[in-house]
């Protein structure tokens, strides 16, 4: 800033305002420690320059007589101007943190600069300071301050549209302030004379405006990312800074078109235009490069975070599952072994004492099963309390070592806080086929976790699926997807008549449920029916069961009359204890106008793991309104003695393994002999299951055992077969040459559980 004041009391009033701004300034730098703070201390240190510079000539003149000559010291500390104020525009922060912004934005101050230069020098400029300077230094420092004010305000503009949102009020008074000292410079240095009255005022005018700058408001923070558009004020300021590059490029233009050369006084000018160009679309490009690579970098860390789970920081199931696809997709062909493991009984942690402590728990268990994997396994949360260990290339000694340290791991208490938990775990373990894909090997752990979890007993167990298991989990794993979402048109019933043993009637029948899958075939009940109840779709099936076996006793009444015959149906302990299960029985029964007493609901043993106490208020409650409870498989459950004193019962049907041997074992004859007396005690029924042959009946018959059933009468048919049976009034035994052997007698499909019953088909 060529600050050239006269004496008088202009001058005087133009220095205390300069003063007082300095001040001004001094105080705020001080005091205001925010983000601009840098800023502002190094725009006070420009405007320090500007000031010192101001009282130089003066000062010159007292002591020496006269002025000092051009250029002169004074010159050098205005000049010191320059370099302040693009460090102070610089230090703003910028709407990211990147270098290449404020590259950039000297890189656009160059360009203007530079275009000036080529400009003043190709102009034919007959007045102010510059063309009585002609030549030499003088001319070079009086050509260097519209030069460095144009730089300084286009480094200005740039930075604004680039800059932080809070930060642009600021920087628009100092690009104001500014802009008006580099008008007052080139006014005085190329178009009029300096130091008169318009120039202070212009002078003095550029110092409030950046005392403006000075009280701007704090900055405290500004975001990392600061990604809020620009407004469209601040992307049209980006654009001024090129106003002198168009400008020279017209004059170019215009010297082209009249066919005259460019001057040699212009030639360094328009190569430093040029290298400023240059430097400003590298300094472009290279931020556009570090922009892609952040971006990219950014991509990438989304990506894994996609892939980590965010509470323990293991390995997600996505990334798990990409992993693993790798894996088996080595060409190296080596094996995979995958572990899965579930916590076992973790819900009670949670439901106890919260989630926060359910998670510090996950938390510990995520840290324990990585201490003690290989350093090339993988950890992996799937979600929940399940987890996973994925192993490449294990031998089978070392599946074992994985094993017992996978167990291991759980051996001490988890201690979260002041609690101590026991936590055991039930772990799948399974090594790939060559065939075999992610899908599959995930299926067969599962499955083994599923197998180590109904053999676990109150601590962690292990279940390895070998190669030779695999076809059969294979079709265990279908049935388990298929009975969570049953098509009830492959289910059906079948009938297995209940015999008096010393007449030979029929009594009743018991309803025997079947599953024909169209592609796995028949399905044995011991095998889906456990899964029905873990998928929780017992009841719905149990329900269809009732409804099917009824409507078929309705109809078996109305075929055949004279003949009042009572209908088993097995119930799962899920059904029985449903507050609504036993009015939903007792409607059944009414709806088809049967006698109560005509329908016996069987339980098994292992019901009594269940709640006792509601399957005791159930069974009561049945046999109250008239309908019997049958305990089905007696002998085979270890709780049946404690608890079915508790229990009101009218059948007991001894199971078909003491049954079968008792013509070859005299312990198995002995053990059904007592299991008559006790039931004769206790006022129950007793019906013998699995009879097969004459030995065994009379046996049965020699220990007043009063009912049977077995392949001996007949194997379970459809209902179409039970009414020619029933027909006949007595069910003979096979062979007997009493009677037509029913084996005989050509088997029809069982009856879907979907179909309405309204006649029985012949």
């Amino acid at each position: 800033m060529a600050l050239v004041l006269h004496g008088g009391l202009t001058a005087t009033l133009a220095n205390v305002v300069t003063v007082g701004v300095l001040g001004v300034l001094l105080m705020r730098g001080d005091r205001r420690r925010d983000m601009l703070h840098r800023t502002r201390l190094l725009l006070l240190a420009a405007l320090a320059t500007a000031f010192v510079s101001a009282l130089m000539p003066p000062l010159f003149t007292v002591v020496a007589g006269h002025a000092p000559p051009k250029p002169w010291l004074n010159d050098v500390v205005a000049l010191c101007y320059v370099p302040f104020t693009v460090a102070g525009l610089v230090s703003i922060p910028m709407s990211s943190r990147r270098v290449g912004h404020r590259a950039r934005s000297l890189a656009d101050g160059a360009v203007a600069a530079t275009s000036l230069w080529y400009l003043m020098l190709g102009l034919d400029l007959r007045h102010g300071a510059l063309h009585a300077h002609a030549s030499g230094w003088a001319h070079v420092v009086t050509l260097a301050y519209p030069v460095g004010d144009v730089f300084v305000v286009a480094t200005a503009l740039a930075v604004m549209a680039r800059c932080a949102v809070p930060a642009r009020r600021m920087v628009a008074w100092v690009v104001a302030g500014l802009s008006i000292a580099a008008a007052n410079d080139i006014r005085g240095n190329v178009i009029a004379h300096p130091g008169d009255r318009v120039s202070t005022v212009l002078y003095q005018s550029a110092l409030l405006l950046l005392l403006g700058a000075a009280v701007a408001p704090a900055v405290v923070a500004v975001p990392e990312e600061d990604e809020a558009r620009p407004t469209l004020l601040a992307s049209a300021v980006g654009v001024w800074p090129f106003v002198p590059l168009l400008m020279s490029m017209a004059l170019t233009t215009r010297l082209v078109i009249r066919g005259a050369g460019l001057p040699h006084a212009q030639v360094l000018p328009a190569l430093a235009v040029a290298i400023a160009l240059v430097a400003r679309q590298l300094t472009g490009s290279r931020d556009r490069q570090r922009l892609v690579s952040r971006l990219q970098e950014r991509e990438r860390g989304l990506e894994a975070a996609l892939r980590r789970d965010e509470l323990t920081g293991l390995v997600n199931r996505l990334g798990l599952h990409e992993m693993l696809t790798s894996a088996l997709g080595d060409a190296a062909g080596r094996p995979v072994t995958l572990c899965l493991l579930d916590l076992n009984d973790f819900k009670l942690i949670n439901d106890n004492h919260g989630h926060g402590v359910g998670d510090a728990v996950l938390t510990i268990v995520a840290k324990r099963l990585a201490g003690v994997v290989r350093g090339n396994d993988v950890v992996a949360r799937l979600g929940g309390d399940e987890f996973a260990v994925l192993s490449t290339g294990v031998a089978r000694t070392d599946q074992e070592a994985l094993s017992a340290r996978l167990l291991a791991a759980f051996d001490a208490p988890i201690v979260v806080g002041s609690r101590r938990f026991t936590v055991s775990t039930s772990i799948g373990m399974v090594t790939s086929q060559p065939a075999d894909t992610p899908e599959d090997l995930l299926a067969h752990a599962d499955a083994a976790m599923y197998s180590a979890k109904e053999a676990k007993q109150f601590k962690s167990h292990i279940a390895v699926l070998s190669g030779d298991d695999r076809q059969s989990t294979a079709r265990q794993l279908r049935v388990r997807e298929e009975i969570a979402h049953p098509d009830y048109d492959q289910f059906g019933l079948v009938y297995q008549p209940v015999v008096d043993l010393a007449t030979g009637r029929i009594r009743g029948i018991e309803a025997l449920l079947r599953w024909n899958h169209p592609t796995l075939g028949p399905i044995a009940p011991d095998l889906f029916i456990p899964l029905a109840e873990q998928a929780g779709t017992i009841g719905a099936i149990g329900e269809r069961v009732l409804r099917r076996a009824t409507a078929d006793l309705a109809l078996l009444r109305d075929r055949c009359r004279g003949h009042r015959l009572a209908v088993g149906v097995n119930v799962s302990p899920r059904q029985l204890t449903d507050e609504h299960f036993v009015d939903y029985v007792l409607a059944l029964m009414d709806g088809h106008a049967l006698g109560r007493d005509q329908l016996v609901l069987e339980i098994t043993e292992q019901a009594f793991e269940a709640d006792v106490d509601a399957l005791a208020a159930a069974t009561g409650r049945l046999i109250d309104n008239g309908v019997s409870v049958a305990v089905d498989d007696f002998g085979t459950g270890y709780a049946s003695l404690r608890y079915l004193h508790r229990l009101s019962l009218d059948v007991m049907k001894i199971d078909r393994s003491f049954v079968a041997e008792t013509t070859t074992r005299s312990s198995s004859r002995q053990l059904v002999a007592a299991l008559a007396t006790m039931g004769a005690t206790l006022g129950l029924q007793l019906v013998a299951e699995g009879i097969e042959s004459i030995d065994q009946l009379r046996l049965l018959q020699e220990m007043n055992c009063e009912l049977g059933q077995g392949y001996l009468f007949s194997p379970p048919v459809p209902i179409h077969d039970i009414e020619r049976l029933v027909a006949t009034g007595h069910c003979y035994p096979v062979g007997s040459g009493d009677a037509a052997p029913l084996a005989s007698i050509p088997t029809q499909r069982a009856v879907s559980l979907s179909e309405t019953p309204t006649t029985l088909d012949r």
